[in-house]
């Protein structure tokens, strides 16, 4: 016995070194696990990711643009990488880990072609807007200089737009608003010419580059680095659980052992100890991550209370980390734009999460002092037990909104005075001209031109000149109501829109006040300078139908301010657009036309959709030697004005109602259908003459569709009234023309007892194609037949305009249109129409 203790000593301490030897081999293969340390490594590669992605995003808007950033995030994504390469060596996690070595090298190739297409479209759109502001100031504001200085300006906005973000549509836009300028036919000078080509060649390569950078720009976004890292982070934790269940068994065994070396209570408290270490090792690596990532993270429990918020996070917020810490992410923090808080139950991430998926989109927070701030938000469940809690990760996106907001600013406002640019005013102008139409409201269009400002500019320099535009600008904003919009046109141009101007008394109180408004002295360079102005007003609907026309007449107005002695207004007159002298000469021509035989009818003929003749309608041309074919739009506003239109009005109802009575000896049950001016239908005496030529040239009323407006008819109702029920008594048909562009009132379809409604063209143009044209068809063709009305669609040109019009047709429509025929003379529509129907 005593030669066995030795041994039992030896044994034990034999079996005790043993079990230290196998406890210091798990431990070793426990803390040096490559999969371990894969694990750890993958969200440093995630950060590195996240932050090149965000430095991206940050230069491709311009907001930063040093590249040495960009290399140095990629470099930091390599180190990373070769650490990931070192430690995975010979593992099963090689081959995905190779997946996302390729990803990186082609992500390096693209960001090495992001920075070269980035610098080539940021350096070509900075000399692009510096030569389109020198060329547009440069250029007159007259003619085609101010045409030219249009079309600029309209490609100037569109390389703009297309720089926020390309497609191509706004690519083709530019295409076609380069080659635009480059074939303007303007003169320029040697110094113009130069900066035009040059400004070209930067718009052309922007065109060109722009797409391309948007493309890489979106590869680098969809590489799928997330995508690997996140497969490469799942196998590695699969890794990790399986050698973890390995050293757990062996674990066991080795526990058992150690009980009887050891004892169970020192085997407790060694794996209690080692417990402690990991957790601090885990919590210390933890915290260095979040504290250093550049981006908010916080962390919230499943009642939604914070229980970690990194020092970013609280940053951006303008918290204390400890004042954040334990408050409900809900109560105060998460907000709508307007806001007001978000309820869990409609939070986007909460959404999310409850469907088992994960949340990145943008969101709203509160800053401590009130501000709100838009975040780009990524949020995801992590385990925690039965509940689990949500990790939110947010970077501010108040820099890239606020880009946004000065691109906008360029693209539709003067950058001097703040102004509405020609861009948004055009597009204002359009919006309150449409609603104008539905409500039935006029509306005045100002323009106006400073009258000496090209004396302050050469004798103050342009300074001062810009300080003056500035202060008119103001003075002009103040001066219209939030109702009325105001821009600058360009140079010393400005023009206001009044949306509701019924009164043209009213119009002219305002240009008065605004004229002697701008008349007040500015200081400028410590002078008092004065600056008049000269304006010009033109009114919507009388005097046209649309902006451009109005610009027009507006201008041509102005125009004739200046030349009455300027520091004045001046309404727009039709006189204006035709001149004095042109219309002086015009009436002396009309007086002898008739007699000598210059006036000639065109019948354009009507037909049903399946192609019926019906009859026609007699259209006036006026064949002048010494002014060639004049159209009617041109003379019959001169002839109403002289009131030769009504013996020329005469002369119209006997031809065209001497050829109907012809053509209806062969064909009963032609008719014709005759317009009607306002000068010829106020005339004393309508009715007894119109029976008086049908008495002469044997034709029945019924055979006569006469053809009056909309406004017409309620210019004095009493009195229009009795002319109707007189022609009515003939048999007459009366027809409503263009109906639907004036006053569409349906009291006067009932009290006038008219016989035809006919669709105006521009309604009929959109048929097939456009929504609202097709819904507008229905309706008039809808309340004719509930009036017992009949229906003619003019302006037919195309077979689509007809077979859309052939699904409504009950046989009560009639179409005419160049689809069929363009108005042509008697003995032609006689031969081709008449003797065909008869054969």
């Amino acid at each position: 016995m005593r030669n066995a203790k030795p041994s039992l000593w030896i044994w034990v301490v034999s079996v005790a070194g043993l079990t230290v030897l196998g406890w210091l081999a798990l431990l070793s293969a426990q803390n040096d696990s490559p999969a371990k340390r894969i694990e750890a490594l993958v969200p440093v590669l995630l950060n590195g990711e996240h932050t090149m992605k965000v430095d991206i995003v940050r230069m491709r808007y311009g907001l930063d643009n040093n590249y040495d950033i960009l290399n140095a995030d990629m470099a930091v994504v390599q180190a990373n990488l070769a650490k990931l390469d070192v430690v995975s060596a010979g593992t099963e996690l090689s081959a995905p880990l190779a997946a996302y070595r390729a990803i990186v090298v082609r992500e390096a190739n693209q960001v090495e072609t992001f920075k070269y297409q980035n610098a080539v479209t940021r350096n070509s759109l900075h000399y692009f807007q510096s030569d389109a502001i020198h060329l547009l100031e440069d250029l007159p504001h007259a003619g085609g200089g101010q045409e030219l200085q249009h079309k600029l300006t309209r490609l100037e906005n569109a390389v703009l737009l297309l720089t926020l973000g390309a497609d191509e549509y706004q690519a083709d836009q530019a295409r076609s608003l380069i080659g635009e300028v480059r074939n303007s036919s303007f003169p320029l000078t040697a110094s113009q010419r130069e900066t035009l080509d040059r400004l070209l060649r930067h718009a052309v390569l922007l065109v060109r580059e722009q797409p391309k950078l948007e493309a890489t720009t979106r590869a680098l976004f969809d590489s799928g680095s997330r995508r690997q890292l996140s497969e490469l982070d799942s196998l590695a934790s699969a890794a990790v659980a399986r050698r973890q269940a390995l050293i757990e068994r062996a674990q066991m065994g080795l526990g058992l052992v150690s009980v009887a070396v050891f004892g169970a209570m020192v085997f407790l408290v060694r794996r209690h100890f080692q417990n402690l270490g990991q957790i601090a090792a885990q919590r210390r690596f933890l915290q260095s991550l979040t504290d250093n990532v550049g981006v908010g993270v916080m962390v919230a429990d499943p009642d939604d209370r914070l229980t970690f918020v990194n020092p970013q996070a609280a940053g951006l917020l303008g918290y204390r980390q400890e004042e954040l810490l334990g408050r409900h992410m809900h109560e105060g923090i998460h907000v709508n734009v307007d806001g007001s808080v978000v309820a869990q139950a409609e939070c986007p991430a909460e959404i999310n999460l409850q469907a088992g998926e994960n949340y990145a989109g943008e969101q709203y927070y509160r800053c401590k002092d009130g501000r709100i701030i838009p975040v780009l938000l990524h949020a995801a469940a992590i385990p925690d037990g039965d509940a689990g809690r949500l990790i939110l990760v947010f970077q501010d996106m108040s820099e890239i909104y606020e880009a946004r907001r000065r691109m906008e600013q360029l693209a539709y406002y003067d950058p001097l005075t703040g102004l509405p640019n020609r861009v948004l005013f055009q597009d204002r102008v359009a919006q309150a001209l449409a609603r104008a139409r539905r409500e039935g409201h006029s509306a005045a269009f100002m323009m106006v031109d400073l009258d000496n400002f090209k004396s302050v500019n050469d004798s103050l320099g342009h300074a001062a000149g810009d300080e003056l535009l500035k202060l008119v600008a103001s003075r002009i904003e103040s001066s219209i109501r939030e109702s009325d919009t105001a821009a600058r046109l360009g140079g010393d141009e400005f023009a206001i829109f009044i949306p509701d101007a019924d009164n043209p008394d009213d119009a002219a109180s305002f240009a008065n006040k605004l004229l002697n408004t701008i008349r007040e002295p500015y200081r400028l360079g410590g002078l008092d300078v004065v600056c008049g102005a000269s304006l010009g007003i033109t009114l919507f609907p009388q005097d046209a139908g649309d902006a451009d026309g109005l610009m027009r007449n507006a201008d041509t107005a102005m125009f004739r301010a200046k030349e009455a002695g300027k520091q004045r207004f001046q309404f727009y007159t039709e006189d204006m657009g035709i001149g004095a002298m042109e219309r002086l000469r015009m009436e002396s021509l009309l007086r002898n036309a008739l007699e000598r035989g210059e006036f000639e009818l065109l019948y354009q003929p009507q037909f049903m959709p399946d192609g019926t003749l019906v009859g026609a309608e007699a259209l006036l041309r006026w064949n002048s030697p010494e002014l060639g074919p004049v159209q009617p739009p041109r003379f019959i506003p001169v002839a109403e004005r002289s009131g030769l239109i009504v013996e020329i009005g005469e002369w119209v109802l006997y031809e065209a109602s001497r050829q109907c009575s012809q053509w209806r000896q062969t064909h009963p049950a032609f008719r014709m259908a005759i317009n009607l001016s306002a000068i010829q239908f106020r005339h004393a005496g309508l009715a007894e003459r119109v029976a008086y030529l049908l008495g002469q040239v044997d034709l029945s009323g019924e055979a006569l569709e006469l053809e009056i407006t909309e406004t017409m008819l309620m210019e004095n109702v009493t009195h229009n009234q009795g002319v109707l029920s007189s022609l009515k008594q003939l048999g007459c048909l009366l027809a409503i023309d263009d109906f639907g562009t004036g006053y569409s009132s349906l009291s006067y379809l009932k009290r006038f007892q008219v016989d035809v409604l006919k669709i105006d063209k521009t309604f009929v143009d959109g048929l097939g194609t456009d929504a609202n044209d097709s819904a507008v068809v229905r309706a008039i063709i809808s309340l004719a037949r509930n009036l017992d009305l009949a229906i003619v669609a003019e302006g037919v040109e195309t077979e689509g305009q007809l077979n859309e019009l052939r699904r409504y047709d009950q046989g009560d429509i009639m179409v005419q249109g160049y689809y069929f025929s363009r108005p042509i003379a008697a003995d032609e529509f006689e031969q081709r129409y008449l003797s065909e129907a008869s054969s």
